[in-house]
């Protein structure tokens, strides 16, 4: 774990200042790596370092693709909550995921139906969609798991949501007002949709592509209701707090509440800063292919810096296998990737820079 995403990079960056330095190449700015270990949880990490640190005049993140990504999309997580419950509900639990930077890979829920044919309808469910999963009674109660595909989520198309098909399913078999009001809302919302269509969330401009959502942690209890927490990527001119309003004026009316519980706004460096001409020299120098701009919906610690780009270190057309089993970094890449880096670090620090 953590060979591309970032150990490897981490190790590469540190080579590439320990090449220059032995090297003895002459520079006239000071160069520091900086190394944090929350950038899955919420970037405390670095929000400590910058309360003792300086802010680096530039800086590049070695924790993305190249060439070169000059645009961050805005990362907040919205809470949608349903509360209107009937004294006996018929989803008794329901509960998908642990992390909103994660599509949901399994799901499970309980609930006490009549079930004289919800086997056959869960098979033929399963067999429809191409899942798996399992139906066991225990007493009065029915409980029922669900299996999809993980993905991280800035892209929740390539992965398959369990929680979103698992309420699918239980769309059509419970009645009782809360039951009901959960499943329909996740399967209405996120069933085929990631860009927000429901909500009207849905945007897109031409440095950051698509605004996109990932319902990345489903509950329901039946004596406090329901919960999606949402992972929320939206464009660099996406008017987040106009849109979000509207969302939440817009599901009001169906006794659903929708909460900011945090927001990271977008990051964009422009094509013509010194800081981007500066790396596409360098990436062009090292491979001879045009270093051209890109956007993600991931978030880097590029994103805290005043002016910082992430770079690297994926190369064009090599396989993602961030956040996958069996994770994996190419050697000839990662001796290719210290050599722009110490590349880099001469642009930006020597004396001729």
């Amino acid at each position: 774990r953590g060979a591309i995403d970032d150990k490897g990079p981490t190790m590469a960056a540190w080579m590439a200042m320990k090449l220059v330095k032995e090297a003895g190449i002459p520079l006239n700015k000071r160069v520091r790596l900086i190394i944090g270990t929350d950038e899955e949880s919420g970037f405390r990490c670095v929000e400590r370092y910058f309360e003792k640190e300086e802010m680096p005049h530039i800086g590049f993140a070695p924790d993305a693709d190249f060439p070169i990504i000059n645009a961050e999309k805005g990362i907040a997580t919205l809470r949608f909550t349903t509360t209107k419950l009937d004294a006996e509900e018929q989803l008794h639990s329901f509960q998908a995921g642990t992390r909103t930077n994660m599509v949901p890979d399994f799901a499970t829920a309980v609930v006490h139906v009549k079930h004289d044919t919800l086997e056959n309808e869960f098979e033929h469910f399963k067999n429809e969609h191409n899942l798996q999963g399992s139906m066991t009674f225990e007493q009065d109660v029915v409980v029922l798991t669900l299996e999809g595909k993980s993905a991280h989520a800035m892209e929740p198309n390539d992965g398959v949501n369990a929680g979103v098909y698992l309420a699918e399913f239980l769309k059509g078999i419970v009645t009782t007002s809360g039951s009901k009001t959960f499943v329909d809302f996740v399967s209405t919302s996120f069933l085929n949709d990631s860009r927000g269509h429901a909500f009207a969330l849905n945007y897109q401009d031409e440095m950051s592509g698509d605004t996109t959502l990932n319902a990345g942690i489903l509950s329901f209890d039946s004596a406090v209701g329901g919960t999606v927490d949402v992972s929320l990527r939206y464009s660099v001119s996406f008017e987040f707090d106009k849109n979000v309003t509207k969302c939440q004026t817009l599901l009001r009316e169906n006794s659903i509440s929708v909460d900011v519980v945090s927001n990271s706004t977008p990051h964009y460096i422009e094509e013509s800063d010194e800081l981007i001409q500066s790396l596409s020299r360098v990436y062009e120098r090292q491979t001879g292919e045009k270093a051209t701009l890109l956007s993600i919906g991931g978030g880097t610690y590029a994103r805290v810096l005043t002016k910082g780009v992430a770079f690297g270190m994926l190369f064009p057309g090599e396989k993602d296998v961030a956040h996958q089993v069996d994770e994996f970094v190419d050697i000839p890449n990662l001796i290719k990737a210290v050599a722009i880096y110490a590349d880099a670090i001469c642009e930006l620090a020597s004396n001729q820079s």
